[in-house]
């Protein structure tokens, strides 16, 4: 079975047994909707099944059966994986892959929209979104795995967490 790396389990959090999670931010989702994680130990791949997730404070997971901060200290600092199969975005995506998206809407996580990709271009360093924003304005977006937060594909939406400035500095 083929695994992605999607995170880590930081560390161990109140009485319970909760471990503070440090998703992979193109994971996080993924991470939310699966019910079964593993934990690479000793090169073994160890299924942990989900309780609960809290964002009330940090990402904290609880898994069943580690119930105790001394059960969750023994995972901690370990690396998160998913099954591939449970994984909607894929790290080593192809540039035909990517045209797929021509169309989508990238918004922010906070739900603003920043405009329609028109095109996607490969520059040396990176690929790059060409998008026009709501003024029609020509802008590009970057399409760093860092920076993509969350694909909906039936809505034809891009969730992308941008760095401060990036589209404002493409306006003036």
């Amino acid at each position: 079975m083929e695994y992605i790396t999607v995170g880590k389990l930081n560390k161990s959090f109140g009485t319970k047994g909760q471990i503070r999670v440090v998703p992979e931010k193109a994971f996080k989702s993924d991470l939310e909707k699966s019910e079964v994680w593993f934990v690479e130990k000793a090169g073994n791949m160890i299924p942990y099944f989900v309780e609960n997730i809290d964002h009330s404070v940090h990402f904290l997971v609880k898994f069943e059966d580690v119930d105790a901060p001394e059960t969750a200290k023994e995972i901690t600092g370990c690396i998160l994986k998913l099954r591939k199969k449970d994984v909607s975005y894929k790290e080593d995506v192809e540039v035909s892959d990517l045209e797929k998206l021509v169309g989508f809407t990238i918004k922010t996580e906070e739900g603003e929209t920043i405009g329609e990709i028109q095109t996607i271009e490969e520059y040396p360093q990176q690929l790059m979104a060409i998008i026009k924003d709501v003024s029609q304005n020509q802008l590009l977006i970057p399409l760093a795995s860092d920076f993509m937060v969350d694909l909906d594909v039936e809505n034809s939406i891009l969730v992308m967490n941008l760095p401060d400035g990036l589209v404002e500095s493409q306006l003036e």
